[in-house]
């Protein structure tokens, strides 16, 4: 069976299984990249409230009497 200037039926069919499964990739891809992001923005404000609490805890001890 010809299809579109001889292109056959079975290419066509093989060509969009591929991009399917390409596409498939992408989108995971693309989900785990957005979890793996909100994750990093998680901790930097976790290490951001901490350096904070180190750097009160270092002017604490710095304006102690000797």
């Amino acid at each position: 069976m010809e299809f579109l200037l001889g292109v056959d039926i079975k290419v066509i069919i093989i060509a969009c299984m591929g991009i399917a499964v390409l596409f498939g990739f992408y989108v995971s891809t693309q989900s785990r990249l957005t979890f793996l992001e909100s994750q990093v923005v998680d901790l930097n404000r976790q290490i951001d409230a901490q350096m904070g609490d180190i750097w009160q805890l270092k002017d604490q001890v710095e304006k102690e009497p000797e």
